[in-house]
């Protein structure tokens, strides 16, 4: 049959009739017992579960050499008349993001040197979450994680795209460690947004270059066709030649400013591959954590006392209700 909560238990009391809260307060030793067992139950659990320290730290990028090179002005000009774009790699946020959830690095975190505390201990960090890092009991039965769940599981990083405020964060299973990795991976981060930098404003100058060749190719041979043209019509002074020849002229011209805004961004692409190194303003720095972030104990309690009790009022619904078809059988 199915249970029918505004058949079996009236909300508004009639004479000879019970509501749920009388219900629940004639069982209410019943939830007492549920709520006690879900506490116990939420602490061995709790404490069963290994201990993780959480390290934090909060930066921006700082785009001083940028705002350095818009403080030329002639160069700011010659930015603004060639449309290209003063920013640069180094200060869009969300480029830190993707590279921290990239595979390529957080595969080469693995090789990050561990230290403990007061100890001569060390060894890289993979090796530490083979042999030293303890993983929940029901792990043994479910399969345990592998080195890259592990890496991705203990670096984060949120970004904030409104402020450009970056957030990192790493954890592990004693404070010292998971201090120092902190500074490891903001270390890493920089190494590899350096080279994805240089790389990306390497390829523009190739492009850059190639463009230049075009354009003076193209140059050469306006002023080519130009000079032979004039070569070949010295004495000639009719109109029909120097409508042509003016035509001719302007085309050169045309190349020749194409050929020299070649240049120019071209020269800008050199300039802009020797300061592609980032620079990080720490706005909340990290300190070693002095209490473990996981497991939380309170909210282990309360979400199993919540189904303690829940499942206990449909217990005590229930019977209730075979009870009362019981009744009306007989």
């Amino acid at each position: 049959y199915t249970l029918s909560l505004h058949d079996a238990l009236p909300i508004s009391k009639k004479k000879g009739e019970v509501t749920v809260k009388e219900i629940c307060a004639k069982n209410k030793y019943k939830f007492l017992v549920s709520i006690f067992i879900a506490v116990i139950g939420a602490f061995l659990f709790t404490n069963s579960i290994p201990t993780l320290y959480d390290a934090q730290k909060k930066i921006s990028i700082d785009a001083s050499e940028d705002k350095v090179f818009k403080r030329v002005d002639a160069l700011s000009m010659v930015t603004q008349k060639l449309g290209l774009k003063e920013g640069n790699v180094t200060t869009e946020p969300i480029i830190y993001r993707k590279i921290l959830e990239s595979p390529s690095f957080l595969n080469s975190l693995a090789d990050i040197t561990i230290f403990k505390k007061g100890e001569t201990y060390s060894t890289p960090w993979s090796k530490y979450l083979q042999k030293d890092f303890v993983q929940p009991w029901w792990r043994k039965y479910t399969g345990k994680k592998n080195i890259k769940e592990l890496l991705r599981e203990n670096v984060k990083c949120e970004v904030n795209l409104h402020n450009g405020i970056i957030t990192l964060q790493t954890s592990a299973q004693e404070p010292f460690i998971a201090y120092q990795l902190l500074d490891s991976v903001e270390q890493r981060l920089k190494q590899h947004l350096t080279k994805y930098s240089f790389d990306k404003a390497k390829i523009d100058v190739d492009n850059r270059k190639q463009e230049l060749n075009n354009s003076k190719e193209l140059y050469e041979k306006a002023m080519s066709k130009l000079n032979k043209f004039l070569d070949a019509n010295k004495d000639v002074v009719l109109g029909s030649f120097k409508i042509e020849g003016s035509a001719l002229q302007k085309e050169a011209d045309k190349a020749l400013a194409k050929y020299n805004q070649a240049i120019q961004q071209y020269q800008m692409a050199k300039m802009r591959l020797q300061r592609t190194k980032p620079y990080f303003i720490t706005l909340v720095s990290s300190e070693i954590p002095k209490t473990p972030s996981h497991p939380k104990l309170l909210i282990n309690i309360l979400i199993w006392v919540f189904y303690a009790v829940l499942g206990t009022f449909w217990w005590v619904m229930i019977g209730y209700k075979m009870k009362i078809d019981r009744k009306s059988v007989v």
